[in-house]
């Protein structure tokens, strides 16, 4: 009888996996991804204790090449657990738990595996061990490993049931509690990614499950999410699946089931306040989850994230999914707010909030494309940060420019105006010292306090300046190559550079290869400077011939005076010069008295150059990089020289003081 049971427990099993309890539908007809790992996940709710006691069964293909027997899990709950983890070291400011308050203990944060069996009935919750592949910090228990009694083949599919509580903290990294408001993020035990030799790069096959860092988020294997939540009945429930059932319990709760297919992590929300609006674009039915006071702000969530969509779908790809939660957290739960999951995110509203104030479309907008980055490509946003936060920044920029205007897409109110693109750049190039680190690092390998520079703006605006070097349509044709061929693959940097080199090199030839690997090493790979200058601008009167002339052993001295009967001939110069380290192709604009204009091209590979003119026409400006396209250049001030100083200079130094002022006010925004 045993060894029947054992041979018919792996058949209900994955029966349980197809078919959830109440035998929910599938999404997709046919899978978008490999599906590497999946779970079944049964969770309860305690809103007085914090706590989600839950069962899991997780399902986990082998797609390694070789055998494996020890597996890798994220505990992130564990980050929260007391001072001595990894991330509350490296955040360098006390938690609000270290408070005296009676119900300090609450504030805290953990997960506990209190059962690990496989399918065969085997206990392995004894082999689990804590480990610290980053930091070897003992006392960081954000990662552990389990052992299978039986090594799992190439192609195995292994089946684990979990049990496990997790409390769930006081608001912080963007999940946790706030009187009764509840995200819950990074809350179940997730397994890490196996990667085989060549794969992102690797040398030696292995997992990738890193601790859990102030600086950093995630990185996982797709898989489909079947998840029941059980809450008081007072409260409404929203996740990142579709919502399949909802059933009334006998003790005054109710249960709400959720599938998500092809994604890699789960998170939803409860809350007794919420309001919901609805509405659709083409397949996706939008839900936008808002606080009662809010709800004013219903369509600048709901129009924000259709402006998004469009964008997208022209220039990467129609979102697939046919669902979107979008949540909107309660002030005293703001620590939620700006948090991306696939088919799920967190935005903020403010009341009170004018129209030109754009903060709320930036967040939605925001927030929704990392559905692209973080959600269907999957970069490791440990290892390489950038991909995700730094594309994704790029393309919030060209969203936001095109639908609220480049002046204006930031502020536009009592005649103030902010661009989103210029609010990047002035956090880029006001940096105190801008060699302090490169765009390629992991994501805590950054100074402290420069992960938000170098994994955000300075990336976005490198690939803002390299489309204006290469052109908008070859930017975009470089993007959408990238995004349709490695969609739902895992990408890494030199994926993405190959497509950018594979592209250039059909379109424009092996010169520019050369020109957009020197861009990168310098902009990515390394800390170079650039920085272009007007540093003089000259006219001089040319008269006849002057000096003393010889012929012969005959000598005549000619004073040289001009013709009055001829217009004054001058000799101008304009003197350019390249004072940072970077040398890129930069236009010159040339302006004459008569107002004719001429553009120069200098390839900026000799510290400085020369142009010179002649004739009856004076210079009166010279403009280098005319058309701002190189974002990257640290000081606009020396771009520009006037010969003769007219208000129109001291106008530009105002206009250059107001921008400070408006960056500092839109600093201060993003601090409320």
């Amino acid at each position: 009888m045993k060894t029947l049971i054992y041979w018919l427990l792996p058949i209900v099993v994955c029966l349980a996996c197809v078919l959830p309890a109440n035998a929910q539908k599938t999404i997709f007809e046919e899978p978008l991804s490999n599906r590497i790992a999946s779970y079944n996940i049964s969770a309860k709710l305690d809103t007085d204790k914090k706590t989600i006691t839950a069962k899991q069964t997780l399902t986990w293909v082998n797609n390694a090449d070789m055998a494996v027997s020890e597996l890798h899990f994220h505990a992130y709950m564990n980050a929260f657990k007391n001072n001595q983890s990894t991330l509350m070291k490296e955040k360098r400011k006390s938690f609000i738990g270290s408070q005296k308050a009676p119900d300090a203990e609450k504030a805290w944060g953990w997960i506990d595996l209190r059962k690990a069996t496989t399918d065969k009935n085997e206990d392995i919750l004894e082999t689990l061990k804590y480990i610290a592949p980053d930091d070897n910090n003992t006392k960081d228990q954000t990662v552990f490993t389990l052992t299978l009694p039986q090594a799992a083949q190439p192609g195995d599919t292994v089946r684990l049931f979990m049990d496990f509580v997790t409390k769930l903290p006081k608001i912080v990294a963007r999940s946790g509690y706030s009187h009764n408001f509840f995200f819950v993020g990074q809350w179940f035990p997730k397994i890490g990614v196996y990667e085989n030799v060549g794969e992102r790069g690797r040398e030696v096959a292995g997992w990738n499950c890193h601790q859990y860092h102030a600086s950093s988020e995630f990185f996982a294997d797709f898989g489909v999410y079947n998840v029941d939540i059980n809450v008081p009945k007072d409260y409404v429930v929203a996740s990142g699946g579709m919502l399949i059932d909802k059933k009334a319990r006998t003790d005054g709760t109710n249960t709400w089931y959720f599938r998500a297919e092809d994604i890699v992590d789960f998170a939803w929300t409860a809350s007794e306040r919420y309001k919901i609006a609805k509405t659709s674009w083409h397949h996706v039915n939008i839900e936008v989850y808002l606080q009662p006071e809010h709800f004013h702000m219903a369509k600048r969530h709901t129009e924000s994230v259709k402006a998004a969509l469009d964008f997208f779908a022209e220039k990467l790809d129609t979102f697939p999914y046919p669902h979107m939660t979008i949540i909107d957290p309660p002030y005293h739960g703001s620590g939620a707010g700006g948090m991306e999951y696939t088919t799920l995110f967190t935005a903020g509203s403010m009341n009170y909030v004018p129209d030109g104030l754009m903060y709320t479309e930036l967040v939605t907008i925001h927030e929704f494309g990392h559905a692209y980055f973080m959600g269907m490509l999957a970069t490791n946003e440990f290892e390489e940060p950038w991909m995700d936060e730094g594309m994704n920044t790029y393309f919030e920029h060209r969203i936001m420019d095109k639908t609220y205007g480049e002046q204006t897409s930031m502020l536009n109110f009592m005649g103030i105006k902010i661009g989103d693109t210029e609010t990047a750049r002035w956090g880029v190039v006001s940096a105190s010292n801008m060699r302090k680190a490169e765009v390629y690092r992991t994501s805590w390998g950054y100074p402290y306090g420069g992960y938000g520079a170098y994994s955000y703006s300075k990336p976005a605006i490198m690939l803002r300046t390299f489309e204006n070097i290469w052109g908008e349509a070859t930017m975009d044709k470089i993007m959408k190559t990238y995004f349709q061929r490695w969609k739902f693959k895992h990408p890494d940097t030199h994926d993405f550079l190959k497509i950018v080199n594979e592209i250039l090199l059909a379109d424009f030839g092996e010169a520019a290869v050369v020109r957009a690997n020197y861009f990168f090493n310098e902009f990515l790979f390394g800390n170079g400077v650039a920085d272009f200058a007007v540093t003089q601008v000259y006219n001089r009167s040319t008269y006849n011939t002057a000096g003393i002339l010889s012929k012969g052993s005959k000598k005549t001295f000619v004073l040289g005076e001009m013709d009055k009967n001829t217009d004054t001939e001058y000799l101008s110069r304009v003197r350019v010069e390249r004072l940072g380290d970077v040398a890129l192709p930069v236009e010159v604009l040339v302006t004459f008295e008569s107002g004719k204009e001429v553009l120069e091209i200098w390839d900026a590979n000799e510290t400085a150059t020369e142009f010179s003119y002649t004739g009856n026409d004076k210079i009166t400006k010279a403009v280098v990089d005319p058309k701002h396209k190189l974002l990257l250049d640290i000081n606009y001030m020396n771009n520009s020289y006037t010969v003769k100083q007219q208000s129109s200079v001291f106008r530009k130094l105002f206009l250059d003081v107001l921008n400070v002022l408006q960056n500092f006010l839109q600093f201060f925004v993003w601090l409320v």
